[in-house]
C-alpha cells in the first residue's frame, strides 16, 4: 500500500492495443510519484500481481480474458488494489456490472482521457493517504 512517507504509487496498465497502452503508460509516468508498468495480456499481468500494484487500469476486451474476469482475479488476490476499467465498450450495463464488482471507475476510451485519468488517480491517492495516516 502507498505510504504517506512519499513512496511512489505503483500503477499497472493492462491494455492489448500497443499504441493506447504506451499512451496510458507515458501519461501516467509523467508524474514522478508514479511507478508504471504495462502489460499486453491479462495472463502476463496476473503473473506479476505479487508485485502488489496500488492501482490497475484494465481494458475490458483483452485477447485472453474479459475485463470482468480480470477484475475478479485482482479483487480475489489483491482486494486493496484500485481498478480503473478503460474500454471501447460503452454499454451502461457493462459499466455498472464492473463497478458493482469492485472497479473504482469506468472510462470509455478516448484520446483525451488524460485529465479524467489523472483526476481519478489523485482521488485514489488521496484515499490511500487517508488509509495510511
Amino acid at each position: 500500500m502507498v505510504e504517506s512517507s512519499g513512496s511512489k504509487t505503483k500503477i499497472f496498465v493492462v491494455e492489448d492495443d500497443e499504441w493506447y497502452r504506451e499512451y496510458l503508460a507515458y501519461t501516467l509516468a509523467l508524474d514522478p510519484d508514479h511507478d508504471v508498468k504495462s502489460f499486453a495480456t491479462g495472463k502476463k499481468f496476473l503473473s506479476s500481481l505479487d508485485e502488489c500494484p496500488d492501482v490497475v487500469t484494465i481494458d475490458y476486451g483483452l485477447p485472453d480474458m474479459t475485463g470482468a474476469t480480470l477484475l475478479n482475479e485482482i479483487k480475489k488476490k489483491l482486494p486493496s488494489a484500485e481498478v480503473i476499467v478503460i474500454s471501447e465498450q460503452d454499454k451502461i450495463d457493462t459499466a455498472l456490472q464492473l463497478l458493482k464488482a469492485g472497479a473504482y471507475d469506468y472510462f470509455v476510451k478516448s484520446k483525451d482521457i488524460r485529465e479524467r485519468l489523472m483526476n481519478t488517480l489523485n482521488h485514489i491517492k488521496d484515499g490511500l493517504k487517508l488509509k495510511t495516516d
